[in-house]
């Protein structure tokens, strides 16, 4: 069982540290489209329950929340809807940081590259519906999950 554990953490890690590369990569109005929709993700989530907003707590009663959001992420990546998966990769990273310890520094590296788009959210909601029509629900959308400060409080 350990070995699995171990394995299942290192994979997580890695993935995470590939995401949290990217987003290194974007600036700030880049940054801030990714944050946009991750916002909207993340009220569609809570509409339905989800308490996206606290990790730590949500994970420990809702074990099985991070492999939902891993299936929601590929539904998403076989429709074609890759902005959509992409932002929920942000809420299935903090999610699995909310299981695993280890992983919350690069949770809170990861926070840190998206709080860089939080002045760039409006402008982006702004664009996206120009482009695509739909309008993002992004009130709120400079807040972090409990726990996940950029520096720990």
């Amino acid at each position: 069982m350990n070995k699995i554990n171990s394995w299942s953490s290192d994979k997580q890690r890695e993935e995470m540290a590939h995401f949290v590369e990217m987003l290194r990569a974007m600036d700030g109005p880049e940054l801030g489209h990714v944050v946009a929709i991750a916002t909207h993700m993340r009220r569609a989530l809570e509409s339905e329950g989800h308490n996206v907003m606290d990790p730590i707590i949500y994970t420990g009663q809702n074990v099985g929340f991070p492999l939902f959001l891993s299936r929601t992420i590929a539904e998403a990546q076989k429709q074609g809807r890759m902005q959509d998966a992409a932002a929920l990769l942000v809420w299935l990273h903090t999610a699995r940081a909310g299981v695993r310890l280890e992983l919350r520094p690069l949770a809170r590296e990861m926070w840190r590259q998206l709080e860089r788009g939080f002045p760039h959210v409006n402008e982006s909601a702004l664009g996206f519906e120009r482009t695509v029509g739909s309008v993002l629900n992004t009130q709120v959308a400079s807040q972090f999950p409990s726990g996940f400060t950029p520096d720990p409080i």
